[in-house]
């Protein structure tokens, strides 16, 4: 196994190629397998878009997990009671939301649609806590276990099984990206940053803009509007970001009377962008 870690000037992302190769003599089936544990000690609830999710150890059913059908996500709030849930994840990312201490530390990582994972799902999420577990026909009280117990979730990502022949070798790209935020909830994620409140607009004299966001690069944030033609009409300094401070819209603003979109959109230090972090329609 090797890791390659990479981090860079101006943002809180941290990439992770990870390597495993067969230096064996016979043909191996493996899967990359990389765990991170988060603490949970003030409160920890993840968001994952999902299709479902199912128990894998826990000798009670866990309390805390649930599935939105209608915004085909999965979330899962820390509670004192050891369990393992395989999450079918059908997008590359989930959040572990920290309310109290006001940070989301978001994952990302590919999916290989088709494809064989253990336990069907590419993810999982093993919850410290209390209670038993059943393994190969053993009771594990973790209550007798030092640390057992310590409250902490370890996020799963795991690669397809792969077949490598002796020499062959398999690859898998994840990232962890951390932001102040403040938040009830995560509902999207891009290359930017995370969205807890989505960018609304109400039209009166002025636009009032708002929402809720924490951002992933140290950079200047533009609001801009767009008409039918996708033509830059206007663009408005917002100011500057960065991931230790939680981004927040309130803002009355004039614009074109053409505009039927705005999007906020980061730029780094030589105002080049570096993608949309939301965007909005206002008609």
């Amino acid at each position: 196994m090797r890791r390659e870690i990479q981090t860079r000037a101006g943002t809180s992302t941290v990439e992770v190629l990870h390597t495993m190769q067969n230096t064996s003599r016979r043909p191996v089936r493996w899967s990359i397998w990389q765990v991170t544990q988060v603490d949970a000690a003030k409160g920890l609830e993840i968001f994952v878009p999902a299709s479902g999710f199912q128990q894998t150890f826990g000798d009670k059913p866990y309390p805390a997990a649930y599935l939105d059908d209608d915004k085909e996500r999965v979330r899962i709030r820390y509670e004192d009671q050891v369990a393992k849930l395989a999450v079918k994840a059908n997008r590359g990312w989930f959040a572990s939301l920290d309310r109290e201490r006001g940070f989301v530390l978001v994952e990302t990582f590919p999916l290989t649609p088709g494809a064989t994972y253990p336990y069907g799902a590419p993810l999982a999420f093993w919850i410290s806590g209390r209670g038993t577990f059943t393994l190969h026909e053993d009771q594990v009280d973790m209550a007798t276990s030092p640390g057992g117990c310590d409250p902490h979730v370890e996020t799963e990502i795991m690669s397809p099984l792969t077949d490598l022949q002796p020499g062959e070798s398999h690859s898998l790209r994840t990232a962890w990206h951390l932001a102040a935020i403040q938040s009830e909830e995560i509902v999207r994620v891009s290359h930017c940053g995370a969205v807890a409140v989505p960018l609304e607009v109400e039209s009166e004299s002025k636009a009032h803009f708002t929402g809720s966001f924490g951002v992933f690069w140290e950079a200047q944030l533009d609001l801009v509007a767009y008409d039918r033609a996708s033509r830059i009409l206007q663009t408005i300094n917002m100011g500057k970001v960065s991931p230790s401070h939680a981004v927040l819209i309130d803002e009355k603003i004039d614009l074109p009377r053409q505009t039927v979109r705005c999007s906020l959109v980061l730029l780094d230090q030589d105002h080049k962008s570096l993608g949309v972090l939301d965007r909005v329609e206002l008609r």
